[in-house]
């Protein structure tokens, strides 16, 4: 914790990457919990313990485990009733991604109220899992195209591509970029301007052709 934002370290203790497993959600509720009962708290930072990794996506051996459709339902379900507590948060948490930010990972820095990406070459936001047939089934779908606009968002969604930091600002992806040693203290700082009102975030402006896409009911 730093003055009255608290900072969320995502660390995966005996594994190379973190990702989104059972064990790392039901963290996540606890970390809410104690987050939306602390007054002292006013804004959070979530930043990764891992060297190259924000969230590199979903447990593998947890998607494995889906044998039936109401598995995954209910494994979609989950992920999107924790990341939609994530996007309601009444405290503005800000995402610090450094490293890899796939799949779910992505989805979950979307949910997120704000995300500085550092401008480190590990660092690649995209969604992958499309490459085999599989939806963001976490509510990406509908955040994406809100942050990106339609266009962009069904490249992503349809190739699969991946993206660098500087790519995703200009795409409305990430607010802002830093350089990976002083992400901690750009996200800290991003998060008091939240707190206090004193920081704005700034809607991607559309250019003709997608207000002539987009907005034409």
């Amino acid at each position: 914790k730093k003055g009255n934002i608290a900072v969320v370290t995502l660390d995966a203790q005996g594994e190379k990457v973190n990702t989104l497993s059972s064990k790392m959600m039901a963290d996540f509720h606890g970390m809410m919990d104690t987050l939306e009962s602390d007054d002292s708290v006013k804004a959070a930072v979530i930043i990764s313990g891992k060297p190259d990794n924000f969230i590199a996506g979903a447990d593998i051996s947890e998607l494995a485990k889906v044998k039936t459709p109401a598995d995954g339902e209910k494994l979609s379900k989950d992920g999107q009733k924790a990341l939609d507590r994530l996007a309601n948060s009444r405290k503005p948490i800000v995402a610090a991604i450094n490293g890899a930010c796939l799949g779910g990972g992505l989805e979950f820095a979307m949910s997120c109220q704000y995300r500085v990406a550092s401008t480190s070459k590990k660092t690649v936001l995209g969604l992958p899992e499309v490459k085999l047939g599989l939806l963001p089934g976490a509510g990406g779908t509908q955040r994406l195209p809100k942050l990106v606009g339609i266009q962009a968002a069904l490249k992503m969604v349809t190739t699969g591509s991946n993206t660098t930091p500087d790519r995703a600002l200009r795409m409305g992806l990430v607010n802002q970029i830093a350089d990976p040693f002083a992400l901690r203290d750009a996200a800290i700082q991003a998060a008091e301007g939240l707190a206090n009102g004193s920081l704005k975030p700034k809607t991607k402006k559309k250019n003709l052709m997608g207000k002539l896409l987009e907005d034409n009911p």
